[in-house]
């Protein structure tokens, strides 16, 4: 039998409860969200700066994000980043897993889905195999070399955390050189997109096929909220 044939078969036989059916079904409308921002993305970016001594240098670039939307991306995939949230991906992984604890070939899966985002949880930080940027930075005295440093300075700067002062002041720097903010922007894209994919694909793989099983339940669930 096919990976997909024998994940079926035991997904039908799981009696999940509604608590569990919730999380799935917002980790699944997350994803839908996320892909929605970032999709255009695929296409790249492109910098080019001609500097100049005598006049403003001039920065050109193609396929960077506006700030706004890059602002939405990290607002989408920051539920799938932080421990507290209920679609933060190890425990959603986790709950998958727990159902196919004697399946090997599913495990084998699981456990290349758990690594992979291991090197690039920002709960992580000291975790083997962190994902290197393209681009390094030093600024603010901090070295930002990897994905996940990245992804916490501007999650936890600016944007969402005032009160941590060495990433509000380290993506600050950043955002006021044009060239580091530019090539910050493109590689922080770069990362979401690949984020955004991988989360895609396991929701595909893992829990459309759950809520299509149980899709009488969401349904009931959906007549459960009344506007008045």
């Amino acid at each position: 039998m096919s990976f997909r044939g024998e994940y079926n078969r035991i997904m039908k036989a799981i009696r999940i409860n509604d608590r569990d059916l919730i999380t799935l079904w917002m980790f699944s409308t997350r994803v839908e969200r996320l892909h929605s921002i970032v999709k255009g993305w695929s296409k790249g970016s492109s910098i080019s700066c001609k500097l100049r001594t005598t006049s403003p240098s001039e920065l050109k670039t193609t396929g960077i994000s506006t700030d706004i939307r890059l602002s939405a991306s990290l607002n989408e995939l920051r539920p799938f980043m932080l421990k507290n949230e209920r679609t933060y991906f190890p425990t959603v992984r986790s709950l998958v897993s727990s159902w196919y604890r004697d399946d090997k070939q599913i495990q084998v899966h699981l456990d290349n889905n758990k690594a992979f985002w291991r090197s690039y949880d920002i709960n992580e930080m000291n975790a083997a195999n962190n994902a290197r940027m393209q681009v390094c930075f030093s600024v603010a005295g901090k070295e930002i070399v990897e994905y996940k440093m990245l992804l916490q300075c501007f999650m936890y700067g600016k944007y969402f955390h005032d009160d941590k002062v060495d990433l509000f002041l380290a993506e600050t720097l950043i955002e006021n050189n044009s060239l580091y903010y530019a090539t910050a922007k493109a590689e922080l894209q770069s990362c979401i997109y690949l984020l955004q994919t991988f989360l895609k694909e396991f929701d595909r793989t893992y829990i459309k096929p759950v809520l299509k099983e149980n899709s009488s339940r969401i349904q009931a669930f959906k007549k459960m909220v009344v506007v008045e």
